[in-house]
């Protein structure tokens, strides 16, 4: 938390009135600036230029072991406040450096955007003078001309061999090597040049698939040289960067392939002239309002990225479900009447409209599916459950009050549970790894009717069968194969040359570990777009 006192006064001395061997406090406006670098000692350096309203300009060092406590400058006209400076002459110029408890604050230079500090220091001082000496600076370098008129250039007016600065969002990024550090980023524009894909190692990239925005020249691969790789490293995607001095790059005619068109790659080479480097922006920050409006529909469901088809929705009844996603396969778009004349199998990309759906309860579309035998059947509901095992109870010759959980011998994480409600099962299902659920019948203990989950692995549920193909460990013994689990739903389709009958059938269950947790992607992609599909032939009401 930051506590602002409107206390103590302090006074500021102009530029031009600075005496060299003396501790000051100055307010001004940043003409040119570098991102922190690291030194050969143990601080990062920060060089600025400023000036005031007297038109003197001076140059100002910056030493801190901590780069948080450097100023957070993110363009040329942001102004800056700095107290307990100390002056000295260098090269025949008047500079600043800092001394002990020095301290920055650092506010937007837009005239008429809000007055809002920023500073890393838990206390500070801000009161009505400081905020009129800062809208006072900001009137004057307005009108002198100090604010460049595009802080960044968006990625669709890059041109090729030029430098530029560029405000964008990270989607991933991978390591090259020990010096170089790629991130794939976009600005929500396309770039009108074709743009170079960088390939790296299977498993090295981190974050989400870019491959659909790759295809729409919205990505750009930027390679991270050098002396910024360190600070590329902290980079985690979803975070908005500022990114200075980047070098689009034509790529040599030699390398490419195909004959095609020159390709652009972008290059933050190594070193810190002309301001080079990289910083994350808040993302409160102004600046971002233009890029989060891009923000795409699939960056809200990044664990779909299964998806094998996306669709694009044009009814004009449903404008506000507007959403325009691309394919991640390379099928030319055809009709209806050409998939029917064609022979199977084969595979197509169609755009069609949904006539009608099964099963009209979508739930009802997940199903249980035997590998073996191709068989399929219903998923029981919670109600079908709690009779099933209370028939359990009634037929066996135990006792409701003879719930018993058992460990399997030379098994760790396998129990059995005889005995209980399917209340009482589900409440000690989260207690262990693995649960069988198992009745006594004929003083017998024996395997349940196969319509109730055989297996319980926590809060997940397995549905199994007798087969002669055995399960590892444990299960084997039994002879039981688990059941899978489908979404299957019927679909028809009209796209103007013809209709048919289509059937989407998916592993319900698709489990990719990222970070530690297990996403259940295809369920909710399937799900997404047949509700999608629906509501695109639903009347408006």
């Amino acid at each position: 938390m930051v506590f602002v006192y409107s206390q103590p006064k302090y006074d500021y001395v102009p530029l031009n009135e600075l005496q060299p061997g003396t501790v000051v406090n100055v307010y001004a406006v940043v003409t040119f600036f570098k991102q922190p670098f690291p030194t050969k000692g143990t601080d990062y350096c920060s060089t600025l230029k400023l000036t005031d309203q007297s038109g003197v300009k001076v140059g100002c060092t910056i030493f801190s072991s901590k780069l948080e406590d450097h100023p957070k400058i993110f363009m040329v006209g942001d102004i800056i406040r700095l107290h307990r400076m100390k002056t000295q002459m260098f090269s025949g110029s008047m500079s600043l450096l800092t001394s002990w408890r020095w301290s920055a604050v650092t506010f937007d230079g837009t005239v008429d955007s809000a007055i809002v500090p920023r500073t890393s220091s838990k206390t500070f001082h801000f009161g009505e003078e400081d905020r009129r000496m800062v809208a006072t600076l900001r009137q004057w370098a307005a009108e002198h001309s100090l604010l460049p008129s595009e802080p960044t250039i968006p990625l669709s007016a890059v041109q090729p061999k030029t430098f530029f600065n560029l405000t964008c969002q990270v989607l991933a990024k991978a390591c090259i090597d020990s010096s170089c550090i790629l991130l794939k980023v976009w600005d929500g524009s396309k770039c009108t040049h074709p743009l170079v894909n960088v390939a790296v190692e299977p498993g090295t990239l981190e974050g989400a698939s870019t491959l659909a925005k790759d295809r729409q020249n919205l990505t750009a691969n930027i390679l991270v040289f050098d002396n910024h790789v360190e600070f590329a490293q902290a980079v985690k995607p979803d975070m908005f960067l500022r990114i200075y001095n980047l070098h689009a790059v034509s790529q040599p005619q030699s390398v490419q392939l195909g004959g095609q068109q020159e390709r652009l790659s972008f290059h933050l080479h190594g070193g810190n002239s002309f301001g080079r480097g990289l910083c994350v922006l808040p993302s409160d920050s102004p600046d971002l309002q233009q890029l989060k409006g891009c923000v795409p529909w699939d960056s809200a469901h990044k664990h779909n990225e299964q998806s094998r088809c996306i669709f694009s929705m044009s009814n004009t009844n449903l404008s506000f479900l507007s959403v325009v996603r691309t394919c991640e396969h390379s099928l030319l778009e055809v009709t209806l009447a050409q998939v029917k004349d064609s022979r199977p199998p084969a595979a197509f990309h169609v755009r069609a409209q949904v006539k009608s759906y099964q099963p009209r309860r979508l739930y009802q579309s997940l199903k249980l599916f035997c590998p073996q035998c191709k068989t399929i059947q219903e998923v029981p509901d919670e109600e079908t459950l709690r009779r099933l095992f209370q028939e359990a109870l009634s037929n066996s010759s135990s006792k409701p009050e003879d719930l018993t959980v058992t460990l399997v011998t030379n098994s760790k994480d396998l129990v059995y549970i005889q005995g209980g409600t399917f209340e009482e099962v589900c409440c000690l299902a989260p207690l262990y790894k693995k649960m069988i659920a198992l009745t006594l019948t004929g003083g017998k203990r024996t395997l349940m009717d196969f319509t109730v989950p055989f297996l319980f692995c926590g809060k997940r549920r397995h549905y199994g069968f007798v087969s002669q193909f055995l399960l590892p460990l444990s299960l084997a013994a039994l002879g039981v194969q688990l059941m899978q689990y489908r979404l299957l739903m019927k679909l028809e389709l009209e796209d103007g040359t013809a209709s048919l009958e289509a059937l989407v059938w998916e592993d319900a269950v698709r489990r990719s570990v990222a970070r530690g947790k297990q996403l259940h992607a295809a369920v909710s992609h399937i799900f997404v777009l047949c509700l999608l599909l629906i509501l695109s032939f639903m009347p408006v009401m």
